[in-house]
């Protein structure tokens, strides 16, 4: 369904979706045009939380990043953790296309 262009106009949303996991994925990228941390020597990624898919991505569509840190806590080893809030909106939706929760560890 998420390639194939012909069975895919004939399902639900008539047209092409962009895999689940690809738009999640370009949550860090679009967020380091936001916010640039500086001064750690290594970020290490520490996974997604609170994943929702709240709409369907139709491959071609407009997408934008609201974004904002959720949470910064002290980790081991004079490290932190930054917890980023992600809602990934369409052009044209009511709904967003994704939602979630992405922590990243922090050392100097």
């Amino acid at each position: 369904m998420h390639t194939d262009t012909a069975r895919a106009a004939d399902g639900p949303y008539e047209r092409t979706i962009a895999h689940g996991y690809m738009l999640l994925s370009w949550g860090i990228p679009m967020f380091g045009e936001l916010l640039k941390v500086t001064g750690a020597g290594r970020a290490l990624n520490y996974g997604v939380d609170r994943v929702r898919y709240p709409a369907p991505f139709p491959v071609g569509s407009r997408v934008r990043l609201h974004a904002s840190v959720a949470e910064v806590e002290e980790v081991a080893r004079g490290g932190v953790r930054m917890t980023r809030a992600f809602t990934f909106e369409l052009e044209g939706s009511v709904k967003p296309a994704r939602v979630a929760q992405s922590p990243t560890h922090f050392h100097p």
